[in-house]
C-alpha cells in the first residue's frame, strides 16, 4: 500500500506477476522514494521502481535474508543483513562486497546511519555489534568499533538519530527491551527505560526528524512518544 499523508489517500501497489506470491511485509524504500527493494523467496532480493513496480535487477545472497537498507542519499547501494551472519553489499551496476558480522551466528538487522558513516548489526544472542563503514568495505572479517551486550534476547530494531550521536536498539520477545547507547562514548544509558517504565514488547522504535521525540511500538498496540529535551527542534 501507498499512503500520501498530504493528501490523505492511499493507493494499492500491485507486485509484477514474475514475482510469486510472498509476505511483501519486509522491504526498504530508498531515500528518494524511486526504489523498492525486497526481501524474496530463496536467498533473493528484488529491486523495484516505486513508480512503475517494474523489476529492475534481482540480487542473490549467501543465505537468507532478515534484513535491507539502501545507503542513506543513495539509490545505488543496497546493504543486507543474512541469516547466516554475512552482510552483502550491492552495486546496482551488479559489483557486490561481503563481509562477515564478528560473532554472528544468526543475522537479525541491519541500520546505517544517517550520515552513512556507521553501521549497526544485530544477532540473535542480542549483540549490537557498531562499525565504521569504511572498515567493512574494505575487509570480509572487520572488528567492530563498539560492541554492545545489554539486550538479553534477539535484537529485532535499530535506529540512529538524525545526527548519529544517539543509537536505539531493541528485542521484541521480552518485555521492556529498548536501549540508547551514547555513539560516541560506546556506553549505554542506564537511566532508560526508567526504573519504574513498563513497556510490552517493542517492535520497533524511531528518531524524529530532528530527534526531538524518540517513538517505540509495541505489540500491544501502544505507541510511546518520549521527549528528548537534549534536541530542541522535532
Amino acid at each position: 500500500m501507498q499512503y500520501d499523508l498530504e493528501k490523505g489517500s492511499v493507493m494499492q501497489l500491485e507486485l509484477p506477476k514474475c514475482i510469486p506470491r510472498q509476505n511483501a511485509g519486509r522491504f526498504a524504500m530508498s531515500s528518494d522514494g524511486s526504489l523498492l527493494a525486497m526481501i524474496a523467496h530463496s536467498a533473493q532480493v528484488n529491486v523495484l521502481s516505486s513508480s512503475t513496480m517494474e523489476v529492475i535487477i534481482t540480487f542473490s545472497a549467501p543465505a537468507d535474508v532478515t534484513s535491507l537498507q539502501f545507503l542513506p542519499g543513495s539509490n545505488r547501494e543496497l546493504w543486507a543483513m543474512t541469516e547466516c551472519g554475512e552482510v552483502v553489499i550491492w552495486n546496482l551496476s551488479g559489483s557486490q562486497h561481503v563481509f562477515r558480522d564478528d560473532g554472528a551466528v544468526l543475522g537479525t538487522k541491519i541500520r546505517l546511519s544517517t550520515e552513512g558513516d556507521k553501521v549497526a548489526c544485530g544477532s540473535n544472542t542480542g549483540i549490537v555489534n557498531l562499525y565504521d563503514t569504511g572498515d567493512v568495505r574494505n575487509c570480509v572479517d572487520p572488528k567492530p568499533q563498539t560492541v554492545v551486550t545489554n539486550l538479553l534476547t534477539s535484537c529485532d530494531s535499530i535506529a540512529f538519530n538524525h545526527d548519529g550521536q544517539l543509537m536505539a536498539f531493541s528485542s521484541n520477545t521480552k518485555e521492556n527491551q529498548v536501549k540508547l547507547l551514547n555513539v560516541a562514548s560506546g556506553t549505554v544509558f542506564s537511566n532508560y527505560p526508567r526504573q519504574h517504565e513498563k513497556m510490552s514488547y517493542v517492535e520497533c522504535v524511531e528518531f524524529s526528524p530532528h530527534s526531538g521525540f524518540m517513538g517505540i511500538g509495541c505489540s500491544n498496540g501502544q505507541l510511546i512518544l518520549d521527549r528528548l529535551n537534549y534536541f530542541e527542534h522535532y
